[in-house]
């Protein structure tokens, strides 16, 4: 059997993003109960169960014309590390809580979009 090196190192990092977000919610945020790593596990498992179904489903008709990939809105992608910069210098120093939260929220975000990644080229 042969693997994609892309999708094993997404699989990887989405374990290891997931770990994080789960050490920020324990260690952090004091997000302690039992119910809540279970609960986060369930999802990420399901998540990524659609996102396999997802892409089988997408190229199971080899015979589907496939229309060319073009991002939509590509301004708002080259605009996100300054507004990120400008919210982080407003608001972020004014609570550690906060800032912990949004990191909180970031790394959620990479384990599943690493996780989309790996479904995509691991197949």
């Amino acid at each position: 059997m042969k693997f994609s090196f892309i999708g094993v190192i997404d699989v990887i990092g989405s374990v290891l993003y997931l770990i994080f977000f789960q050490g920020i919610a324990y260690f952090m945020l004091n997000l302690t109960t039992v119910l809540f790593l279970f609960t986060s596990n369930i999802i990420f498992l399901i998540t990524t169960f659609v996102f396999l179904k997802y892409q089988i489903n997408k190229y199971s008709d080899i015979t589907k014309k496939r229309k060319p990939d073009y991002i939509y809105h590509s301004g708002l992608l080259t605009a996100g590390p300054g507004i990120g910069y400008i919210i982080d210098q407003a608001v972020m120093r004014h609570s550690k809580y906060l800032t912990w939260l949004v990191l909180f929220c970031i790394f959620l975000f990479f384990s599943l979009f690493l996780s989309h990644v790996a479904a995509k080229f691991f197949l």
